[in-house]
């Protein structure tokens, strides 16, 4: 498979420029070099299934995941000669990740219809109010975001709010899509046809299977840090204690199945008794219906739980550092997070022995916030968002 450096943009740019755009074309280009995860996975699954009047063709860089999809007769191209030629052509492209971070796709694309699905209703500060924060910011960095969050025919959100409060802030974009996340469909249906492609089926079969023997499950999802201070708390010490883990889930018989976040490096926590390592790179969406709570700090995975209406406990060791040295928050922390917050472990897993022996003081508040955030709560926003793209199309 070609790298990108063996491409010249402004040629690309030039090639893209040139060919006749299909209105029955389609090219949905996977985060991380082309995975199949997150929203752009489940649009795609859904387009490829059902007929929306278009030719929905996944683009991956990788060639697992090219293999993968092949075998199963799934429509996948990368930058080989049949990729140009269906980028050049496609009527439309969809991202759920900055066009920036594809150059080479976006470029032999680039008058072809820009739809960005994102990957996240945002906490911290993304996009336009990122640029002009002074937090962690460079002129290199703001021209360079500048330009990604630029440039969009349609964004996906999920509620009038969010489109106002956040998105209309974020993106510069011609409309916004208050269809949902499809990524949340399997929150709220159970997995079926090709759902599970790129999903670790020994962790889903092993979560499955400690659940029907009467265990618990416990999802901890953190993000990254810019500053690579990850689970170091403000006092630079340790966050999390790998024994007091492996220690609560021998006590309370439950399985903790951690993913980090692609840009965190640890390995403390990898071969834990009670403690599943989920590989950064796979789809976890289809097990977090299996979870009986989650942990995270400032992921923006939590809003979509929120669909489940089940107990979120928030780990924010590191708050007053993170807003002053990574990003800043939209809004005030504690406005958005409702559930448990824990500022050290102790405090994690005094909460957490609290919420498995059935304590929630916190479900009206999840059930207000997800209102707010989620005009529809079904499993049908891929649906919707493939009617809108064969509109847009038309």
């Amino acid at each position: 498979m070609s790298r990108p450096e063996d491409y010249d943009l402004d040629a690309l740019i030039a090639l893209g420029s040139a060919g006749k755009r299909r209105s029955d074309l389609v090219v949905f280009v996977g985060r991380s070099g082309g995975r199949l995860m997150d929203n752009v996975k489940y649009l795609y699954l859904r387009a490829a299934g059902e007929d929306y009047g278009f030719r929905a063709v996944f683009f991956t860089r990788h060639e697992d995941e090219d293999a993968m999809l092949r075998k199963r007769g799934l429509p996948v191209v990368s930058l080989d000669a049949e990729g140009r030629k269906i980028l050049t052509t496609a009527g439309a492209l969809v991202f759920d990740d900055l066009f920036t971070h594809e150059p080479e796709a976006f470029s032999l694309g680039f008058t072809a219809k820009r739809i960005q699905l994102w990957h996240g209703i945002p906490l911290k500060k993304i996009g336009f109010p990122e640029i002009e924060s002074p937090v962690n910011m460079d002129e290199d960095k703001a021209a360079l975001l500048r330009m990604g969050y630029s440039h969009y025919d349609a964004v996906a959100s999920t509620s009038p709010w969010v489109s106002g409060e956040l998105f209309s802030r974020v993106f510069q974009a011609a409309s916004f899509m208050e269809y949902g996340y499809p990524r949340n469909d399997i929150l709220l249906r159970a997995p079926k046809g090709h759902d599970l492609l790129n999903v670790d089926r020994y962790c889903y079969a092993r979560v499955k299977r400690h659940r029907a023997q009467g265990g618990r499950v416990v999802v901890y999802l953190p993000t990254f840090r810019d500053n690579g201070l990850d689970f170091v708390d403000e006092n630079g010490r340790p966050a999390l204690s790998p024994a007091a883990l492996a220690a609560f889930a021998g006590e309370h018989k439950v399985l903790f199945l951690l993913k980090l976040h692609p840009y965190m490096r640890d390995n403390t926590l990898s071969a834990l008794p009670g403690c599943i390592r989920y590989p950064s790179h796979l789809d976890i969406y289809p097990l977090l219906p299996l979870a009986d709570a989650l942990i995270t700090d400032y992921s923006s995975v939590y809003f979509d739980f929120l669909l489940l209406n089940r107990p979120i406990l928030f780990f924010p060791y590191d708050l007053s550092r993170y807003i002053r040295q990574d990003r800043e928050l939209f809004f005030p922390y504690e406005s958005m997070t409702p559930g448990p917050r824990a500022a050290t472990q102790d405090e994690l897993l005094e909460a957490l022995r609290a919420v498995l022996s059935g304590a929630d003081d916190h479900a009206g508040e999840r059930k207000l916030l997800a209102d707010r955030l989620f005009l529809h709560q079904d499993a049908d926003a891929a649906r919707r968002i493939c009617l809108h793209l064969k509109q847009m199309l038309a």
